[in-house]
């Protein structure tokens, strides 16, 4: 067998040409000119097609560099707008727990706290049945409230802190059974 010294590919022992790439062998030097060109031709495509891939190749780098950068700078700039957020909402999230923690002796008794925000959260977060009957207590809540009507107000407070209290439980325990029984 042959090997082209272009392309170091296998060819046949009377092969004139290179089967890969075609290029003339030493014995094909008695090459009619429309042979030479049309090796030439197949010759000069390899060079451009060579060209062409180093250039697309070069280009594409460029492209990943850059959006790499693009990317980069974007999240430094969105951790320094969230900060403030993160730092509000963990806030929110504080009050929330503390109120519902707090014994419902210490609740303002002409404004019941407001579980609706916890309790969507809830349904949200790990969507139980207990978090809608938590919801939909503090709804219920809510709505004594606007009516007047205290007594109502905290009972039905209560009895979403309660459902809520359970959703929350329930979830944690869930994920954690999800967490251990996945790996």
């Amino acid at each position: 067998m042959k090997e082209c010294l272009e392309c170091h590919a296998k060819n046949a022992e009377r092969a004139r040409f290179c089967l890969q790439c075609g290029a003339p062998f030493a014995n094909a030097s008695a090459l009619s000119s429309p042979a030479r060109e049309l090796t030439l031709t197949r010759a000069n495509e390899r060079v451009d097609d060579d060209r062409l891939r180093d250039a697309t190749s070069e280009f594409a780098s460029t492209i990943g560099s850059s959006l790499l950068a693009i990317t980069v700078a974007t999240g430094r700039l969105l951790a320094r707008l969230a900060r403030p957020l993160v730092n509000f909402l963990l806030g929110l999230a504080r009050d929330m727990i503390l109120r519902a923690l707090a014994p419902s002796s210490t609740w303002d008794r002409a404004r019941t706290p407001n579980f609706i925000y916890w309790g969507a959260l809830e349904v949200l977060l790990w969507r139980l049945p207990t978090g809608i009957i938590g919801l939909v207590y503090a709804v219920l809540s809510y709505d004594a409230r606007r009516t007047g009507d205290v007594e109502v107000a905290l009972r039905r407070a209560e009895c979403a802190r309660a459902w809520l209290l359970v959703d929350l439980a329930l979830g944690v325990a869930v994920l954690v059974a999800k967490s251990l029984l996945i790996r």
